[in-house]
């Protein structure tokens, strides 16, 4: 334990907790004015069970087959949303359908894409300030969650005082107040907020509790702050389930006051009264969460609600242990800890995340060497340590089940993280001063103040900004125009297409195939279409497509006037598949899906003419590392191939046949593994002959390799290719000895690609009955 008040150097007077405070205030007003309504993590689900409660006086009834605007939120706890119903009653929140309005086809979780990031399609003149109705509700309890997170840095800095002199505590209300992402929620409609400050406070009661037990205090004194812990995990639990945990810390911090109490004077009756203190404890978090608990017990059968919580939010499909990419989630983890905001499809620069992943685990480092060099100094974070611990194996747990492995889940525990990071920056405390002060936490306390302020200018309020339109389409990039005609008459009109040439997209990279697409509208439109990219592979097999209503997603068609035209970015990833490497030719549809079913809008020429695809651009779709599949002599008859000139090798080919003679009017199939030893000149075609005894030709079959779906101009060295042919054998044919001759040629010179040797094709011999 610590004690050793220092007083703060002259420069770091402005280091104080209501500076810190003051900042954080304004800054979470920041990310609130940056952060539009309902685009907070799940602002949109959570804003719509404050409203019901207060339209209804009713708490949410789940049902799955009907999940409404609150989705699985329905099922929270209620604490948090009776109180914003409560604060926000006098507001007339009627509106809520015309500025609830979801953008179905936003890119949720996925922030490598590009804008379309909206969860829902905003109103600039309903959300301009003076606000109304939804508007101003959801800014008030914007405001009042600010406040929440006032009362986290508060309590946070008292559990800190427990253990730290004055800077480091307030260090430790620094890295809470200006981590990024604690900022952004707490500047949302969203429980974390209360779940963060009951965390807190609940985690400085517990210290105080046991500190205080460790020194032998009266156990009347005690008892209050034991019936004060009752009330904060009973108000924890009705906020989020997580929060048991303190409950389990109270169970723990009861047993050691048991064990003090046994040691005193060596006599187990003294263990009574504080066994009868963690009683009152658990008796009063059980009077306050007990009714919603038997409620969700009489609606849904589970005494958590978690079962209708899970149908909605749905499972994974292997929900154990080896069912989770634990490498991805931990990314997701990392970054949703310290800012991944909007709809988790919103990054923060990527040396950010770096950075203070490098901060933190010094600090842990730290720790650890402290355990292993003086494990006495950490015995009284042992609380704060069984806290994160716990709070974090109930989120792995519940990983397991759903995929929602985010750091903001981890914010119950954030004063706890923050302890135990602070202590951890003490080993180089007497290290590489800087001013009087140490280097590490000195740049710890200042690096997240400086990215909190910047993010939100730099990253989130650009994600929301509408696009503008233009006025003609750049020469280079004009094309069609391709008319999309709906039923009714409406249309949009594709008048200009950029895609850059030469881009190679791998199955399973998040790089893609980008394009822009130019769209418009010449009399205006009543639906917001949607409109869809596809990048097509072998035999036009969809690899990968994305859906969006064009304007960004920001500004749909209905907003559109007649003439502006819209430049729309598009980035089509390409799924995991064993189709590679192929030619994606990049494919245009727009469809009305308020139709049901949802109607495919007409493609028309510029002559008129009705297009059954609209192909728009082509990429490469590139070789994943796969073994390449060699077919057996012993099943089939094989041959071998031949190095050709231009980088072409054939490594061999065969007939799909076991048989030694074939009959007249069969058809053979041809296999035949090629090799690049380079990127040949131009497409050519691969011809396939059957020449008589006398030398005529008698069956031939010329095709592009891979039937035109991978252009010899498009391979790369070192890749190597699965082809298949056919050769129809004439019904009439004479029976004898004939010869298969294979080679490829230029289509449009008709000059052969010949062999190193000279040669222009391998042949074998086969018996015709």
């Amino acid at each position: 334990m610590h004690r050793n008040e220092s007083p703060l150097p002259e420069h770091m007077k402005l280091l104080k907790l209501p500076t810190i405070l003051i900042s954080y205030v304004l800054l979470a007003l920041v990310y609130s004015w940056a952060t539009p309504v309902f685009e907070s993590s799940d602002e949109y689900k959570h804003f719509p069970v404050v409203e019901h409660i207060h339209r209804t006086g009713r708490l949410v009834e789940l049902d799955p087959d009907n999940e409404g605007k609150w989705k699985q939120e329905g099922a929270q706890p209620p604490l948090y949303y009776l109180m914003m119903a409560a604060a926000t009653a006098w507001i007339d929140t009627s509106d809520l359908d015309q500025v609830h309005v979801e953008n179905r086809h936003a890119f949720i979780g996925n922030p490598a894409q590009f804008k379309n990031k909206n969860l829902v399609f905003h109103d600039p003149v309903r959300e301009r300030f003076p606000w109304s109705g939804s508007i101003l509700a959801v800014f008030v309890i914007r405001a009042l969650s600010i406040g929440l997170g006032v009362g986290t840095l508060w309590f946070g800095y008292l559990a800190a005082k427990l253990f730290f002199d004055e800077r480091e505590a307030l260090i430790v209300v620094a890295l809470t107040a200006f981590n990024p992402m604690f900022l952004f929620i707490s500047a949302a409609v969203n429980n974390d907020s209360l779940s963060a400050m009951l965390g807190a406070a609940g985690l400085f009661v517990l210290l105080t509790i046991w500190i205080r037990q460790s020194r032998q205090a009266k156990p009347q004194f005690l008892r209050r702050h034991y019936a004060v812990l009752g009330l904060i995990c009973g108000l924890a639990m009705l906020t989020k389930l997580s929060l048991a945990t303190l409950l389990l810390l109270g169970g723990i911090v009861t047993l050691q006051g048991m064990m003090m109490a046994k040691q005193k004077r060596n006599r187990w009756g003294d263990m009574l009264k504080p066994a009868e203190s963690g009683l009152i404890t658990l008796a009063i978090a059980i009077v306050l969460v007990g009714p919603w608990l038997l409620r969700n017990l009489r609606l849904y059968g589970d005494l958590t609600g978690l079962t209708p919580f899970i149908e909605v939010q749905g499972t994974r499909d292997n929900p154990t242990l080896f069912g989770v990419d634990w490498v991805a989630e931990f990314g997701t983890f990392f970054r949703s800890f310290w800012g991944l905001f909007g709809g988790v499809n919103v990054f923060g620069p990527q040396w950010f995340y770096t950075v203070c992943n490098l901060l933190f685990l010094i600090g842990m480092a730290g720790l650890v060497w402290q355990l292993v060099k003086k494990p006495q100094s950490l015995k009284n974070l042992t609380l704060p340590a069984l806290m994160v611990a716990v709070t974090m194996i109930l989120l792995i747990r519940w990983t397991i089940i759903s995929p929602a492995f985010q750091g903001r889940l981890l914010f119950p525990a954030l004063i706890g993280v923050n302890l135990l990071w602070v202590k951890g920056m003490q080993v180089s405390s007497g290290k590489w001063q800087v001013a009087q002060l140490p280097l590490y936490p000195t740049l710890s306390a200042l690096f997240f103040p400086i990215m909190a302020v910047l993010i939100p200018f730099t990253h989130i309020a650009p994600t929301y900004a509408y696009p503008e339109p233009l006025v003609q389409v750049p020469a280079d990039a004009e094309f069609g125009p391709i008319l999309f005609e709906a039923g009714n008459g409406e249309s949009l009109s594709l008048v200009g297409v950029d895609i850059e040439p030469g881009q190679v997209a791998f199955p399973g990279d998040q790089r893609g195939v980008v394009l822009t697409l130019y769209w418009t509208t010449e009399t205006g439109v009543s639906t917001d279409y949607v409109t869809a990219v596809h990048a097509l592979g072998r035999e036009l097999e969809s690899m990968g497509q994305v859906d969006r209503h064009p304007g960004w997603g920001m500004w749909p068609p209905t907003r559109w006037q007649p003439g502006e035209i819209y430049a729309d970015r598009y980035q089509v990833w390409v799924n995991e598949n064993d189709l590679n490497p192929a030619l994606l030719r990049m494919s245009i549809s727009v469809t009305d899906t308020a139709m049901q079913p949802k109607e495919t809008l007409t493609a028309k020429s510029p002559a008129g003419d009705e297009l059954e695809l609209v192909l728009v651009g082509e990429a490469k779709l590139g070789e994943t590392d796969r073994p390449l599949f060699f077919v057996t002599q012993s099943l089939i008859n094989s041959f071998e191939g031949a190095d050709f000139s231009d980088f072409v090798t054939l490594d061999s080919w065969g007939i799909a046949s076991e048989a030694e003679s074939f009959a007249a009017g069969e058809t053979l199939d041809l296999w035949l593994n090629w090799r690049a030893n380079g990127t040949p000149s131009t497409d050519y075609t691969v011809f396939v002959q059957l020449i008589d005894p006398d030398g005529n030709l008698v069956a031939s079959g010329d095709q592009p390799p891979l039937n035109g779906d991978y252009p010899t101009r498009l391979w790369e060295s070192g890749e190597m290719l699965e082809d298949s042919k056919t050769l129809q054998i004439l019904a009439d044919i004479e029976p004898g000895t004939y010869q298969i001759f294979i080679g490829l040629y230029d289509p449009i010179t008709g000059d052969r690609m010949q062999r190193l040797d000279g040669r222009d094709s391998v042949s074998a011999t086969i018996e015709i009955k």
